[in-house]
């Protein structure tokens, strides 16, 4: 069995730890918070928990795309999924409780940028391939 990079083990780490927020933001939505304002908590919610199960896919590619720029690639997806995470399901459950931060849109731009990360990375590892 191939060990995992420090690397992927610590996305992994996040990514656990995200989906534990995803799913404690979406009980909080549906029990704690009043009707109106949940939305935006299960929103952050959401985001965390897809996102989260996409760092964990980007993780357990790291170490198996191959050296150079497809695994550069692939660590800086990691990173920008981390940092999307962070500021947009941040900002979202800091807006529930009436705490404007302003972050979400730097959140939404840093996970689209990841998802176009991630598409680069595999697309530059099958012109390699090739």
């Amino acid at each position: 069995m191939t060990r995992l990079s420090t690397t992927a083990l610590a996305a992994l780490v996040f990514a656990a730890l995200s989906g534990a927020l995803g799913v404690t933001l979406g009980a909080w939505a549906a029990h704690g918070l009043p009707e109106g304002v949940n939305r935006l908590a299960e929103t952050a919610s959401r985001y965390a928990l897809f996102h989260a199960g996409a760092m964990i896919g980007a993780a357990l590619l790291l170490d198996r795309i191959g050296e150079g720029w497809p695994r550069r690639l692939t660590a800086l997806t990691l990173v920008l999924f981390a940092l999307g995470i962070v500021l947009f399901s941040g900002a979202l459950a800091f807006a529930a409780i009436g705490i404007a931060t302003g972050a979400a849109p730097l959140g939404g731009t840093a996970l689209i940028a990841a998802w176009i990360t991630l598409a680069g990375a595999a697309a530059t590892a099958l012109r390699r391939r090739d």
